[in-house]
């Protein structure tokens, strides 16, 4: 039975769908789009080479083909269990499936995971995983580990994995994280804005117990009412239900309104099915979610080639550079991590300064541009949840915000006229 579900052998696989009637082998172009992202010289692939191959043929056309040359072939028998102490995923009875991730399929790089290594993505590379859920679920529960990359939010919607038609997928788009559950013309999905740890998160999504839920590293992030299992798609093509990490097509994802196929960037660990729910769904929701922080849209914090180009000697040009620490998981405290960067003539090298705190201005906003306050003096805390007690170490706090409307909030920070922002989210009530 579990060969039969998880089609871990590609002969096996194949075997599934030989009363499909898809017998027609890749044409010549076909061929060549399998030739070119499976040289074994990884620096010859180009960025994005699996990634559009996959766009024009499609998952199913590609991996067909790709399993009929002997390149798409995955052995179920190598992925062991390190047996790594928690937080790290391990197999037990109710485990369907699962991938330690210790190597690559053509594209990307090993790195230190959460367990052993990780598979690391950049920008436009795609990892297949070697399953194609094909059965239905009645009950399940999909795990996986990812860290966030440099390029990870240089767009506005990044897939995560899943499979094409979206009856399993995860996203992140516009500071949410998006969990689909897609039945035939049917969309199902739960979201809410998070940020991710700037380290390693596990996001799950479950369903099975009456709800359908997403979590984030053990915390409920979202959850609806939905009594459905999985539901594999049925149109008897090879490969059709197969996951994959970092590809998804503009299909099937208009029920929350993405429009656009989708790449990733960042490092996947240890990706777990089971055939139980995971998770107490009767856990709370998270009531106050954050947003990574984000270069201003007006472009003050940003200066142009021409403008740098202008300056002259003794003119320098100044901007702020932000990042954000989770200190715990238990309390949701965020420490903001500021520094300022300067370039000046004539060698226009980037000085940057991280001990420049007492030169920071704060103020806070709506995400429509209404002044909340104008102007936050440092050594309080305002609104239950923006703690500028000590100057060097800014911290917000989700789960404080007792003082705030519902709403989408930029809290500013300003260093000699330019500014950047951190974005968080107070909501009302939760639909469940």
């Amino acid at each position: 039975m579990l060969k039969k579900f998880l089609c871990l052998s590609v002969v096996g696989c194949l075997g599934l769908w030989a009363c499909s009637g898809d017998s027609t082998s890749a044409g010549s172009t076909e061929d060549s789009m399998i030739h070119n992202v499976a040289k074994s010289d990884s620096n010859a692939i180009l960025k994005f080479a699996l990634w559009s191959s996959l766009d024009s043929m499609g998952i199913p056309g590609y991996f067909k083909a790709a399993s009929e040359k002997g390149i798409y072939v995955y052995d179920p028998y190598t992925r062991d269990n390190l047996r790594c102490p928690a937080p790290a995923l391990a197999m037990d009875d109710n485990t369907l499936f699962f991938d330690e991730l210790e190597t690559i399929y053509q594209e990307g790089e090993l790195v230190d995971g959460v367990c052993g290594k990780a598979v690391s993505l950049a920008d436009g590379q795609v990892a297949p995983l070697g399953v194609n859920l094909i059965d239905s679920m009645k009950v399940g529960t999909v795990e996986f580990w990812f860290h966030p990359g440099k390029e990870f939010y240089d767009k506005p919607a990044r897939t995560l994995l899943g499979n094409d038609g979206a009856r399993i997928h995860f996203f992140y788009k516009d500071g949410e994280l998006i969990f689909q559950k897609n039945h035939h013309n049917q969309h199902f999905f739960v979201k809410n804005m998070i940020a991710l740890d700037s380290g390693w998160n596990l996001i799950a999504g479950q369903w099975g117990d009456g709800y359908m839920s997403l979590w984030l590293n053990g915390k409920l992030v979202a959850k609806k009412e939905h009594d459905l299992g999985y539901a594999p798609a049925m149109r008897g093509i090879p490969f059709e239900n197969l996951f994959v990490i970092g590809y998804k097509s503009k299909c099937c994802m208009e029920g929350v309104d993405q429009y656009q196929g989708m790449t990733t960037a960042g490092a996947f660990d240890q990706f777990r099915i089971s055939n139980v729910t995971r998770y107490d769904v009767q856990a709370p929701v998270v009531v106050v979610d954050s947003l990574p922080p984000a270069a201003d849209p007006a472009g003050e914090n940003e200066e142009s080639e021409d403008e740098l180009d202008s300056l002259s000697e003794g003119q320098c040009s100044t901007g702020i550079d932000m990042s954000t620490d989770l200190d715990s998981l238990d309390n949701n405290v965020v420490h903001l991590k500021l520094v300022t960067e300067m370039v000046c003539p004539p060698d226009y090298e980037l000085v940057i300064d991280s001990n420049a705190y007492d030169k920071f201005t704060y103020s806070l906003y709506l995400r429509d541009g209404s002044v909340v306050k104008e102007l936050l003096p440092v050594g309080s805390v305002y609104y239950g949840c923006i703690d500028l007690t000590d100057y060097s170490d800014p911290k917000f706090n989700a789960t404080a915000c007792t003082g705030l409307a519902p709403g989408t909030y930029r809290l500013y920070v300003t260093y000699e006229g330019k500014r950047n922002y951190y974005a968080f989210k107070v909501q009302g009530e939760i639909d469940e």
